[in-house]
């Protein structure tokens, strides 16, 4: 063996004897349970030393593994409880998976950090090493070491052992510190059981008068429901004596409709939670039905979880099971009348809504802040808004701009139907898709003692009315014209039938006389210019009788005259 391999071996030797060292230290530090804290502190700095790292930090994890702590610093003691959010940490995801240590020799060219390269860039690290901390097979921590500078060599087999057994090391210490704060705490719940017992009788003692002068009935149950105490409203109340109480449980009043309410009351005592307000129906002493509404409040000093608990970060879990020996306070009232006016005012409720939505005509209420409260079915059909859309909406996103104003000036006016009352009248309401539909408005204003609660519109849909309207008009109109027509086409037949025969004998009478005057007189010029004025008289006479429809043409202004030569012959007008 050379000088070299000697110097090696004796280096070796030493740095295994420094481990062991660490680790004998270590192992008497975490036997403290009672201090894992500063445990959990020396351990961080001794395994940065001894790796060589600038930093290691102790992260605990919770159930799911989405979120961790760091307890423990190496370089800064006062870090305790600083939370981290796994989802920017994929090295520490990665060792939640496998299950087995990770070492990254260079952070900056890692294809693990790819995905928050951009939050990592200009940070001081270089290099980093994990050893994952199981507790019960699941790994619930892990030991977390970073260098500034990037790695020049791998780990050795010593390093990866030391951290390894320092890793288990850590689990079996915080699982050892858990299981000590659950036996510790059971010791100590069991005598404070016995001394919060003899302080609950006292205090009943002590505020038994303050009791008896409450309104409200006040019982002290346990864990089963048995009644430890009651005062005068509760006796009022309920009809029993305190003797009948003295001998009953809560359980024996509840009716069936009200058991589940009753566990839960049951559950909250012994839990030591709080419930506030609870319907529970019973059964009063003379077999009457009524309804309670129930407090409950415990009088057991609320559990202290210590020492580990604030370490991990793990909520105060609620104790597994009731705790029969626990005790509460019940406050109750009667609400009996209450309930059932509730229940009718429901009901009334519930008919004036079916009212609303079976009406054939839209009705919107608002109310004076123009805030829709009500918006049924038919006023979605005609506008094309949804309720859901609409309750809570300003009623003026249905009117065209200052319509909305107008209408409640009106309302608030005598002129249109009264103080309070708007007439029907026509309006117009906008449409989702932008547009306008005619309808028949009737408005009114509700009052609770003489003060606007609120407006209510009634709105009738026109837009079949109006289509129906116009084509009555039309139909009107073209029968108007038939009937003209037919007048016309009769007058036309009656007049050329009666002129005809007047006309004939004329021109018979003309052609006869220009027989016996010689041609080339004035007499005879008059007679062919008469002539030929009763031919275009009988043309028109006949054109009269060919009329088959009527047809008009402009004459003087705006005058219309028929026109013989389109209604004769059938010529299309232009």
């Amino acid at each position: 063996m050379d000088d070299r391999e000697a110097r090696s071996d004796r280096g070796e030797l030493m740095l295994a004897e420094r481990d062991l060292e660490a680790l004998l230290d270590l192992s008497e530090s975490l036997s403290n349970t009672a201090a894992v804290e500063g445990t959990l502190l020396t351990l961080a700095e001794r395994m940065a030393e001894v790796l060589g790292s600038d930093r290691c930090s102790v992260v605990l994890l919770d159930e799911e593994g989405k979120q961790g702590i760091i307890v423990a610093a190496s370089d800064d003691a006062s870090i305790r409880n600083l939370p981290l959010d796994l989802s920017v940490y994929p090295e520490l995801r990665e060792v939640v998976r496998t299950g087995e240590p990770l070492t990254i020799d260079n952070v900056p060219l890692a294809p693990i950090f790819d995905e928050v390269r951009e939050k990592i860039r200009g940070k001081p690290v270089g290099s980093t090493i994990l050893f994952p901390v199981r507790v019960e097979k699941k790994v619930q921590a892990v030991l977390h070491l970073r260098t500034e500078l990037t790695r020049q060599r791998e780990l050795t087999p010593r390093e990866i052992r030391f951290g390894r057994i320092v890793a288990n090391a850590t689990g079996i210490a915080l699982r050892n510190a858990r299981l000590y704060d659950t036996v510790r705490g059971r010791s100590e719940r069991r005598l404070n059981d016995m001394l919060r017992a003899e302080r609950r009788l006292k205090q009943i003692e002590k505020y038994q008068r303050f009791f008896d002068l409450a309104g409200d009935g006040l019982m002290i149950i346990d864990g089963t429901g048995r009644i430890l105490f009651a005062n005068h409203a509760a006796e009022r109340i309920l009809g029993f004596t305190a003797r009948d109480i003295s001998t009953i449980g809560l359980r024996d009043i509840v009716i069936s409709t009200g058991r589940e309410a009753l566990e839960r009351v049951i559950e909250s005592v012994g839990t030591g939670s709080y419930l506030r307000d609870v319907d529970v129906p019973v059964l009063r002493a003379s077999g009457e039905e009524a309804v309670l509404s129930l407090t409950t409040a415990t009088l057991d000093d609320p559990e202290r979880t210590e020492d580990i608990a604030p370490i991990l970060d793990e909520p105060k879990k609620k104790p597994v099971g009731l705790k029969k020996d626990a005790t509460a306070i019940v406050s109750f009232r009667d609400v009996t009348d209450t309930r059932r006016m509730q229940e009718e005012l429901r009901r009334t409720k519930d008919f004036l809504m079916n009212l609303i939505e079976s009406s054939a005509d839209a009705i919107v209420a608002a109310d004076m802040d123009g805030r829709i409260l009500i918006f049924n079915e038919v006023a979605e059909r005609i506008t094309g808004f949804s309720g859901v859309d609409m309750i809570g909406s300003h009623v003026g996103k249905l009117y065209p701009a200052g319509v909305a104003q107008r209408i409640m000036s009106d309302l608030r006016s005598k002129e249109y139907g009264g103080m309070g009352k708007l007439e029907e009248r026509r309006e117009h309401l906008l449409t989702k898709d932008g547009g306008s539909i005619p309808v028949n408005l009737a408005a009114a204003i509700v009052y609770d003692q003489g003060t606007e609660v609120a407006t209510v519109g009634i709105f009738s849909d026109l837009r079949e009315r109006l289509q129906m309207e116009e084509e009555l008009q039309r139909a009107q109109a073209k029968l108007e014209l038939t009937e003209r027509q037919a007048a016309v086409v009769q007058l036309a037949g009656a007049a050329a039938h009666e002129l005809n025969q007047p006309l004939t004998a004329i021109i018979g009478a003309i052609e006869l006389l220009q027989r016996k005057v010689e041609v080339g007189s004035p007499v005879r010029t008059s007679l062919d210019r008469l002539l030929l004025d009763a031919e275009r008289m009988a043309e028109m006479v006949k054109k009269l009788g060919q009329i088959a429809r009527y047809e008009t043409k402009p004459y003087v202004g705006r005058t219309e005259i028929l026109d013989l030569d389109a209604a004769s012959q059938g010529k299309e007008k232009t």
